[in-house]
């Protein structure tokens, strides 16, 4: 055990605490494990502090008022800032006490703009059969009771979540892709699996340079058209206007479409179009537009001011106004689309704000 009473971090899924193997000389160092606030009413406690000890357990830095908060701390700046601000995702355990307590309305509007404005994952616990908060209502919940024991299988859960373990099962080839009589695969090929015992790679903590820097390309293109793709793969292979020789763009853009950032269309084998997702936009944004916050607060700020008339709002005017990108406009107006907070028209080319949710004017000091 730790000085703080949570087990050595192990693999999601894995059984007790184990001992943590020696770093060899020379080893890679892992990724940081994710850090994520536990949100929860205080009559909530015995069950929040149950799944945090399985949330540290199964490699997750989970962060509870209960061991962050000393006598004579500041609680505003511990929950806030050093709780919410800090956090890679959020796991709010909602239950019929949330009324209690004050402070847990001003964590989940924090939270909320965490997740729309960052992308941060956010996990509702349900208990004792309660629906979630309105705000919520779109997410997937986990749904547990409060014994120990649900609360560390929730735990698991939830880990295996944002680690990104993946318990579907293999593609396999049908029969009618190999002609009778031609020896073929049974089956497509499969990843090469991680060692025993060591913990899958997280989803968020990065991926080699050599790859980044292709998707770094590939956004730098699509905030040139204003979309996502579809990117013409020639254009997008070419570094600094030469093909590379190597064949290491098709290698790297493997490894990103394993990776779900990016989507890619073939034809007889060869490359034709590649597009980002979402999360292959967000992995890339903050290196090639550093103001992204910014500009996403200034889109907001533009929502948040816009009164309802008979014309919808284009996002080529919402861009000018913003002075942002309109690949930035649109990816932001998805998301708040996603938690409606606005609502959208789509004409055959870009996007039109019919309604804007007050709530948005809320959320600006």
């Amino acid at each position: 055990m730790t000085p703080d009473g949570s087990a050595s971090a192990q693999p999601p899924g894995g059984g007790g605490p184990g001992p943590v193997p020696e770093s060899s000389p020379g080893a890679a160092e892992p990724p940081a494990p994710p850090r994520v606030f536990l949100c929860y009413a205080t009559a909530d406690r015995d069950f929040a502090r149950s799944l945090g000890r399985g949330l540290r357990r199964n490699g997750v830095a989970a962060w509870a008022d209960f061991w962050e908060v000393r006598y004579g701390d500041s609680l505003v700046r511990k929950l806030f800032v050093e709780g919410i601000a800090g956090a890679d995702a959020f796991v709010l355990v909602h239950s019929p006490h949330w009324a209690d307590d004050p402070l847990l309305k001003d964590q989940l509007d924090n939270m909320a703009v965490r997740r729309i404005e960052q992308g941060c994952r956010l996990v509702p616990v349900l208990l004792d059969g309660v629906a979630p908060p309105a705000p919520l209502a779109h997410l997937l919940p986990l749904k547990t009771g409060r014994s120990e024991p649900e609360a560390l299988r929730a735990a698991v859960e939830i880990a295996q979540t944002l680690y990104g373990v993946d318990d579907r099962p293999p593609v396999e080839a049908p029969p009618w892709l190999t002609a009778p009589g031609t020896p073929g695969p049974s089956a497509l090929p499969a990843p090469t699996p991680a060692p025993v015992g060591s913990p899958p790679r997280p989803a968020f903590p990065g991926l080699p340079e050599t790859d980044l820097v292709l998707l770094r390309r590939l956004l730098r293109q699509a905030l040139d058209t204003g979309e996502l793709g579809p990117l013409f793969w020639p254009d997008a292979a070419r570094a600094d206007g030469d093909p590379s020789p190597s064949g290491g763009p098709e290698r790297s853009l493997d490894a990103l479409e394993a990776a779900g950032l990016v989507s890619v269309v073939r034809h007889r084998g060869r490359i034709r179009w590649c597009e980002l997702t979402p999360q292959g936009y967000h992995r890339a944004v903050p290196a090639v537009v550093p103001d992204h916050d910014a500009l996403r607060r200034r889109v907001i700020e533009a929502l948040a001011g816009h009164r309802p008339t008979s014309t919808p709002l284009r996002d080529t005017e919402l861009a000018a106004t913003a002075g942002a990108s309109l690949l930035v406009v649109r990816q932001q107006l998805e998301e708040l689309a996603a938690d409606r907070r606005v609502t959208l028209l789509r004409p055959r080319v870009g996007l039109l704000v019919r309604e804007v949710d007050p709530v948005l004017r809320d959320w600006l000091p």
